[in-house]
């Protein structure tokens, strides 16, 4: 993995007194993303006390309360858990939109009346909310991609804030970012405008910059890990434990749910299920007791009640007490939880890094790329499989084989949490001092 220059701070800049904003789609309940800005501000102000750090969100009130910081709407209108925030003048346009959508006069109608003045007075109010900062930071994730909404989603809010940043005098910066998927030739482009518009630019693995290269950017930009590894935490108490008085995390997520995900697939949501079903009900009739966690606040809830449902017509009740759901709505309390556990299965990509950070072994069921990379790095490829094709055989030979391994599984995630430190360390140290 490259290491970020140290050759000083980006512009110069003298850190204390700075005026930072960190900008995602983050705020409505993914515990990954807030695990990333939790860690950017703790190191922020490890490393100047007198920063002041602001947030740009889907939430803005998600994001005051859950990181204690204030924060601006990232788009026109700010997302809050699965539904859209709309205040009561934009609730006309909206009514006024649902109708004019359905003909294609209508369509270009709603979009040249409607659209186009709500997103000039969203870019005056942001311009206006973005004067005095003299940092704008891409805080990590997967931002570079337009799998969720298409490329007039977060690929145009990107070159919109970028552009914004230029013009107010602020630098503009991408950390540890995640890419892809980007299928359109107009998200490259939107893509492409961003990344030209850093002054620094760092990639959170080697998929990541290569696409990114593939798409038509070229820059000798560095490799950075995840964000994440940097969260200061007291979990990852090393367990002792052996046999079935283990505890095993599982992380159910709603992939290809026809109302939860971008893309739909009954089948496939409903097989994923069934599947991890019979790995949690073997788990209880060998007597290990077992932590179904969420990754992301709102809609894994709904994979989890599903997959109880599935449990409970094989016979295997939440009431038994050999499976608990405990509440888990932040950062700490899933860190927390994941720090009990000694084995984790995990769909969602910082369910799977989240435990690393625990010093917990696991096996992923990999939906993207990003995931089998985070598990090559890892050292782990092996305990990486397809979540649309893996085989529950497989899963229990897996499972087995980490079992019997589990303290050279714990001292190499300890080896590569600790050198990841390290190089993010560098990367703040760079961008913020």
């Amino acid at each position: 993995m490259s290491k970020p220059d140290v050759g000083g701070a980006v512009g110069g800049a003298e850190p204390r007194g700075m005026k930072i904003a960190l900008m995602g789609p983050f705020g409505f309940g993914n515990l990954g993303d807030a695990a990333i800005q939790d860690a950017v501000i703790q190191n922020i102000r490890r490393l100047s006390s007198g920063a002041r750090i602001y947030g740009i969100s889907q939430n803005p009130a998600d994001t005051e309360q859950r990181h204690g910081i204030p924060a601006f709407p990232l788009n026109r209108m700010p997302k809050v858990g699965a539904e859209w925030d709309s205040r009561p003048r934009e609730d006309i346009f909206g009514w006024l939109s649902a109708r004019l959508l359905r003909t294609r006069l209508g369509r270009i109608v709603e979009r040249v009346a409607i659209r186009m003045p709500l997103e000039l007075f969203y870019l005056l109010r942001s311009f206006k909310n973005l004067l005095g900062f003299d940092l704008l930071v891409v805080s990590g994730g997967g931002q570079l991609d337009d799998y969720w909404g298409g490329a007039w989603a977060h690929p145009y809010t990107l070159a919109k804030w970028g552009t914004l940043a230029r013009i107010v005098g602020a630098r503009f910066v991408f950390m540890s970012v995640g890419a892809g998927p980007i299928d359109s030739p107009v998200s490259r482009r939107f893509i492409r405008y961003a990344l030209s518009r850093a002054e620094y630019r760092s990639f959170r693995d080697e998929r990541s910059r290569a696409l990114i290269e593939s798409i038509g950017f070229r820059h000798a930009d560095t490799v950075c890990p995840d964000l994440a590894y940097s969260l200061l935490t007291d979990a990852g108490i090393p367990r002792k434990r052996t046999g079935a008085e283990m505890l095993v995390g599982v992380g159910p997520m709603p992939y290809l749910h026809p109302e939860l995900w971008p893309e739909s697939d009954r089948n496939v949501y409903d097989g994923y299920l069934r599947k991890l079903a019979s790995f949690v009900r073997r788990r209880a009739e060998e007597g290990y007791r077992i932590v179904l966690f969420p990754g992301e606040v709102g809609s894994d809830r709904v994979a989890t009640a599903d997959l109880l449902e599935i449990l409970a017509e094989q016979g295997i009740k939440e009431s038994d007490g050999r499976i608990t759901r405990p509440e888990v709505h932040t950062v700490p309390e899933l860190m927390r939880e994941l720090a009990l556990t000694d084995i984790v299965v995990a769909s969602r990509f910082h369910g799977v890094l989240l435990a690393h950070v625990a010093f917990t072994p696991v096996i992923a069921l990999s939906y993207h790329m990003k995931i089998d990379a985070l598990m090559d790095d890892m050292g782990h490829g092996r305990y990486c499989l397809d979540i649309k094709t893996f085989d529950p055989g497989v899963l229990e030979e897996r499972f087995a084989s980490l079992r019997a391994e589990l303290p050279a599984a714990r001292e190499c995630i300890v080896r590569k949490v600790a050198e990841y430190r390290g190089v993010l360390d560098r990367q703040y140290k760079h961008v913020f001092t």
